[in-house]
């Protein structure tokens, strides 16, 4: 190939201001070609959900090569753009391209990926708290068991539960056909037991507490919701999460809830499949329940839309108006009502099932509340351009999530120690991730 075009992304010589910008904004970008002296015509192609294109101008030789650039302004609204470089030769069209799916880094000849901009808004705000600290999760069955109380250790006695006599017990493993564990294993921790171990955890340096599920569920993990506007028996009740908030926030620490939105378990107040809550309430005992509208029944009460196939966490429809109403935005909606007992906001469970749409009505109805609270998504893969489900989901435009898990991170540190990559491949995956974040998503990831 005659033709040779260069541009790096993630060089400021080719792009200035490098990395995602606000809304409003400009940006220099620039291309060099080798060998090929002036040429006739260089565009910039863009796309923004519909395609422009720039003339570029010579800017003159350097080198042994000659260089063109445009100075061009982003969208007012928040988006994604992606670029590339057109060069029409002989009657032949050229492209450079990104080269790989970051759209990211140094160009390609007929790369058939665009480089990246985010374009963020110029408001987006995230709480100072989320960056710089340090975060511990903690999984509160197993973490302490508060002094003087005891009798929160047979909360749930009758039911078919099993308590370790000793806290270093193995964990029972007991697995249904379909690969469900039943986690009906109990070792008493509590939210006391936090409450009495906070100082301990801010001489470790803590400053957020991110809790798994803290409501009542019939199992030890408590991704099975039976009821969210209840926090379970066994590890205290309203007043003891308020009190821990209060005394953690004073310590200069913040509690942060896990939210499992996007299904509920089976033996909820909601479904109730095991008849735990009566035989009138649920919608799989009664199909006038005001909660089946929350479900998809293919033929009721047993042919039910479940998450990955676990009868036991049956899916509801996120974007019910009752089901939205509940969780998000009425006078005392789950995401607001635990906002206001203290907790500092939401690390959501699997972010990237949840409708987009839900996920601004979350955020908006929680920044209500406290503006400072802050709403953290599971969202595995670079939280800039996911495709789920066929849709690209951008969480970093500012009106979804104040940022995500950061899995990418781990993903690349665990192969550069195991020997599977190189430190230039993981440098430039992680330049990848920086130039896609906007400065406060990417120095509140997890």
């Amino acid at each position: 190939q005659s033709m040779i075009l260069e541009h790096n992304s993630t060089d400021a010589f080719y792009r200035y201001p490098l990395g995602a910008l606000k809304t409003g904004s400009q940006v220099r970008l620039r291309v060099a070609s080798v060998g090929a002296g002036e040429m006739q015509c260089v565009e910039l192609r863009i796309w923004d959900g519909e395609e422009h294109h720039y003339p570029m101008r010579p800017l003159g030789m350097r080198g042994g090569k000659f260089y063109y650039g445009a100075q061009i302004p982003v969208a007012q609204t928040p988006c994604l753009y992606w670029y590339r470089f057109e060069v029409l030769e002989n009657g032949v069209r050229h492209t450079l391209g990104a080269p790989n799916d970051s759209g990211c880094g140094q160009g390609v000849m007929g790369g058939t990926t665009d480089f990246q901009i985010t374009v963020y808004d110029a408001d987006y705000r995230v709480p100072e708290w989320m960056a710089g600290g340090i975060m511990y999760q903690i999984m509160v069955d197993r973490f302490y068991h508060g002094e003087g109380t005891d009798a929160l250790l047979h909360a749930r006695d009758g039911e078919n539960i099993v308590l370790h006599e000793k806290w270093d017990e193995m964990p029972f493993l007991n697995v249904s056909n379909n690969g469900d564990n039943f986690a009906n294993d109990f070792y008493g921790g509590n939210l006391e037991g936090v409450r009495q171990k906070l100082r301990y955890l801010k001489e470790l340096g803590v400053s957020v507490i991110y809790f798994n599920p803290i409501f009542q569920a019939r199992t030890n993990h408590k991704y099975d919701t039976s009821d969210y506007m209840q926090v379970d028996a066994m590890f205290g009740d309203e007043k003891a999460l308020s009190l821990l908030c209060k005394e953690a926030k004073a310590l200069g620490m913040h509690i942060m809830l896990d939210g499992v939105f996007s299904h509920v378990g089976d033996d909820s107040v909601y479904f109730n499949r095991r008849g735990t809550h009566g035989d009138k309430v649920g919608a799989y005992r009664d199909p006038d329940s005001p909660y089946a509208k929350w479900f998809t029944f293919k033929k009721w009460p047993d042919d039910y839309e479940c998450w990955w196939g676990f009868r036991t966490l049956p899916n509801v429809n996120e974007m019910d108006e009752d089901f939205r109403k509940y969780i998000l935005n009425g006078e005392d909606s789950v995401v607001k009502h635990w906002v206001r007992q203290g907790t500092s906001g939401w690390r959501l469970d699997v972010a990237d099932e949840l409708p987009m749409d839900f996920l601004r009505e979350l955020r908006k109805e929680v920044k209500a509340v406290d503006n400072d609270a802050a709403v953290l998504g599971e969202v595995w893969e670079d939280a800039s351009h996911k495709v789920s489900y066929g849709v690209m989901r951008s969480y970093v435009l500012g009106d979804t999530l104040d940022s995500v898990m950061n899995y990418p991170l781990r993903d690349e540190l665990i192969a550069f120690l195991m020997g599977r990559k190189s430190a230039g491949v993981v440098a430039r995956n992680l330049t990848a991730l920086n130039q896609n974040y906007p400065k406060p998503f990417l120095y509140s990831l997890m």
